[in-house]
């Protein structure tokens, strides 16, 4: 059944998008029931590169259920056959104690905090879920201004950013909150508007036709971006700023990868829409192209007309969707959750791959989300500090 629901053989299927979202589904389905084959001839899971968060998180993202509980439970048994121990089902807990199960299962099988990367700390927060949790219901399908992202996308990680160290966590009395060493590095002073999209509106939503919103979202908030990296100095250079939001935007040269378009392609782009951003008129801000572009490379999509180089420029920014600029008190520039504030603190855990945002409340602190700091990413912080600099930090 499933070879014979396989349409992306058919010669077609390569000019259908939804092909591709398909094959997706279908090589993960292949790649489970090869591991499971593997796993039960004796060969051990951590062979496969395969963690438990993995197995969670993914679905999570991606799927619906139509019970909320199902993101979790539907996944027992494969997890069980890839000898992953999910507490069993039982539909009589309520959601929270659900997913905080499925959440402390992960941190005993994977050992490390890596998931956390992908926690949106105040989506849970109305049926009560702790901050490091992930809320697992929801599908990325649905995110609108009105329905922000329930989980967060991976934000650049780097090994060396927590040095050597290795995970050290202790869950409190009431399993609810997390006890996790770390240190803690600056405090955000200056945030801008997150890049905010709205998937109704594109074909991942169920639209019948892409209208560029995603440009237009990117558009509203990029000036608030200049102004944060702006706030830093007092210079006016734009080409130096503009400049340092590439950097940021992208992850810079010490990422390890080469750039999608070169890093003055980039910035040109950029200083387009941060013109069009700041634009009163309608038009201008739908009109993404630079005056070298050539007509022909000009295309219309949706409401906007975008250049080949500014398109690939915003693909290359992907990374940055439903996320912000922020500054530190120590000038440090970095990318976070949308739903970051003044007065969050960035800290890195020990054994993290990357730096997280945490804010002050009542029994500790709530956890926002993961981070990108510029300047930090490859251990120069942390490698810096020393033992002293340690302190326990509880998550609730």
């Amino acid at each position: 059944m499933v070879i014979g629901a396989d349409f992306s053989r058919l010669p077609y299927s390569k000019l259908d998008l939804a092909s591709n979202h398909w094959k997706a589904y279908l090589d993960f389905h292949h790649a489970l029931q090869e591991f499971i084959r593997r796993r039960e001839e004796g060969e051990p899971t951590s062979n496969f590169g395969l963690t438990m968060s993995s197995l969670l998180l993914a679905p999570a993202m991606l799927l619906d259920a139509t019970r909320p509980e199902d993101k979790i439970y539907s996944l027992y048994g494969i997890c069980k056959r890839l000898g992953f121990t999910l507490p069993t089902p039982d539909y009589r807990k309520p959601l929270a104690v659900v997913y905080t199960e499925a959440a402390r299962a992960i941190l005993h099988h994977d050992n490390n905090l890596d998931f956390l990367s992908s926690v949106e700390g105040s989506s849970g927060s109305s049926f009560g879920l702790p901050s490091w949790v992930p809320d697992f219901s929801g599908s990325m399908r649905q995110w609108s201004p009105s329905k922000p992202p329930h989980m967060t996308s991976v934000l650049r990680e780097n090994a060396n950013v927590s040095g050597n160290s290795r995970c050290s966590y202790k869950f409190q009395p009431d399993g609810r909150g997390l006890k996790i060493r770390g240190r803690r590095v600056d405090r955000i002073c200056a945030v801008g508007e997150p890049w905010r999209i709205d998937n109704s509106t594109n074909l991942l939503g169920g639209s019948w036709r892409q209208t560029g919103q995603y440009a237009g979202g990117l558009v509203d908030c990029i000036s608030s971006w200049f102004d944060v990296i702006q706030s830093r100095t007092e210079s006016g250079d734009e080409k130096a700023i503009i400049q340092d939001m590439m950097r940021v935007l992208t992850g810079g040269s010490s990422s390890g990868k080469l750039p999608v378009q070169p890093a003055e392609e980039v910035t040109r782009y950029l200083s387009v829409l941060v013109e069009c951003s700041r634009a009163n008129h309608t038009a201008r801000r739908a009109f993404l192209v630079h005056p070298n572009d050539h007509a022909s490379e000009v295309l219309q999509v949706g409401d906007y007309f975008m250049s080949d180089g500014m398109r690939k420029t915003i693909h290359q920014l992907w990374g940055t969707l439903w996320k912000t600029v922020f500054r530190t008190t120590r000038d440090n520039l970095g990318t976070g959750s949308h739903s970051a504030k003044l007065g969050d603190h960035v800290v890195i855990f020990h054994g993290c791959k990357s730096p997280s945002i945490i804010r002050p409340c009542a029994g500790g602190y709530s956890y926002v989300s993961g981070a990108c700091v510029d300047g930090i990413m490859d251990g120069e912080f942390w490698n810096a500090g020393h033992d002293v600099d340690d302190e326990w930090f509880v998550l609730v």
